[in-house]
């Protein structure tokens, strides 16, 4: 999906098909992370994140299904903490999707 440009010369074309992606359900706000191996926390960078995001996680692996006490704060611009219990697993995969009022 692209993003829509801010400018008023864009074409309506893009603007509908934007529309149309978010409302079957497709958004390029996602993607995976894989939690560090033997630590307690993991801190996750991405440009779409800001101090009023919310990111939802779903587990992805089976080693991230079993992962316990996992919660997500410290949102900052382009950065957040994903809590965790320690594992020495090293594919605790988690897929993502970041929902966010703003961008600071």
């Amino acid at each position: 999906m692209r993003v829509v440009p801010n400018q008023i010369d864009f074409i309506p074309y893009e603007v509908t098909t934007a529309i149309n992606e978010l409302i079957a359900g497709r958004t390029n706000a996602y993607g995976e992370i894989t939690l560090t191996p033997g630590a307690t926390s993991t801190v996750m960078s991405d440009y779409r994140l800001s101090k009023d995001s919310c990111l939802i996680l779903s587990p992805a692996t089976a080693s991230a299904a079993a992962a316990t006490g996992v919660y997500v704060d410290g949102y900052k611009k382009e950065e957040c903490t994903i809590h965790h219990s320690s594992s020495s697993a090293t594919d605790m995969t988690f897929r993502f999707i970041i929902l966010s009022g703003g961008n600071t």
